[in-house]
C-alpha cells in the first residue's frame, strides 16, 4: 500500500505562488485559521496535494471544495517525528497523499467559487450551536453534534485529556447509540398515537428503519470517521436483528 499511494514530496522549503483547487476545508475557529487541502494546477513543480493553514481574515469569503484560488504560500516538506516514538506527521501525510504543508501568506484571491455540499450544512450547524451556547461549552456541544473539533481551544482540549474524557470528543459508539435510541423511541411513540396505524403496521420494524436512517445520517454529518462508521455498522446490525 505504501508503494501504491506514493506521491511526490516537496524536497526543501519554498516560497511559491500558484493556482490551486480546494479539495477539503476544515475550519479551526479556536485558532483563527482555516485548514485547506489544495491541489496545485498546471506545471507548478509542486506536489499534487498540499495542506495549508489560512488565516480567517485572509479568506476570500466562504470557502468550499471545488473553489479555485490564487495564493502565495510558504511550503515545507511534511515534518517527521520530533523524537523516537512520537507522532509522525510525515507518515500520515504519505498515506494521505500530502506532499507539502505550510501556510498561506497574505490575502487569497478566489478565481471561481466551489460547490455546495453537506459539509456546508455541518459548518452552519456548528456555528449555530456555538452562537447559542458560547464559550468552551459551545465548542464541546458542537463537537458532540457534528464532530467538528476545530472550535475547541487548546486549554479545554488539555483539560478534557487530563480528566480522561478526551475519548468523548471522538464520535463513536456512545454517540451513535444515543442518536439511534432517541430516533427509535420518538418514532415509536409518535406512531403509537394513531390507533389505526398501530393496529395494522409493525411499529418496531418501522422504528428500527428510522433508527438505521438516523445512524447513517449522523455518520455522514459528523464526517464519516472510522470510529463512527464502525459504530454505525454495529448499530445497523442490531437494528436488523430487531427487524428480523
Amino acid at each position: 500500500r505504501a508503494e501504491r499511494v506514493a506521491a511526490p514530496v516537496l524536497a526543501r522549503p519554498v516560497l511559491a505562488k500558484f493556482v490551486g483547487r480546494v479539495e477539503s476545508v476544515e475550519p479551526l475557529p479556536a485558532r483563527g485559521l482555516i485548514r485547506l487541502r489544495v491541489a496545485p494546477e498546471g506545471a507548478s513543480g509542486l506536489p499534487p496535494a498540499i495542506r495549508l493553514n489560512l488565516k480567517e481574515a485572509d479568506a476570500p469569503g466562504a470557502l468550499t471544495p471545488g473553489a479555485r484560488l490564487k495564493l502565495r504560500a510558504w511550503l515545507l516538506p511534511p515534518p517527521t517525528a520530533s523524537l523516537p516514538g512520537a507522532y509522525d506527521f510525515a507518515r500520515v501525510a504519505w498515506f494521505q497523499g500530502i506532499g507539502a504543508t505550510g501556510r498561506a501568506i497574505g490575502p487569497v484571491t478566489m478565481l471561481s467559487p466551489g460547490r455546495a455540499d453537506w459539509r456546508g450544512v455541518r459548518d452552519q450547524l456548528s456555528a449555530h450551536i456555538r452562537a447559542r451556547v458560547g464559550g468552551p461549552a459551545g465548542a464541546i456541544a458542537a463537537t458532540l453534534a457534528t464532530g467538528d473539533r476545530g472550535a475547541i481551544d487548546p486549554d479545554t482540549d488539555e483539560a478534557m485529556r487530563q480528566a480522561g474524557l478526551a475519548h468523548l470528543l471522538s464520535i463513536s459508539g456512545l454517540h451513535v447509540t444515543a442518536v439511534v435510541g432517541a430516533a427509535v423511541l420518538v418514532v415509536l411513540r409518535l406512531l403509537a398515537l394513531f390507533p389505526a396505524l398501530a393496529l395494522r403496521v409493525r411499529l418496531p420494524l418501522v422504528a428500527a428503519g428510522a433508527g438505521a436512517l438516523a445512524a447513517i445520517g449522523y455518520t455522514l454529518l459528523t464526517g464519516a470517521e472510522v470510529p463512527t462508521i464502525r459504530s454505525c455498522i454495529a448499530a445497523i446490525l442490531v437494528l436488523s436483528a430487531v427487524a428480523l
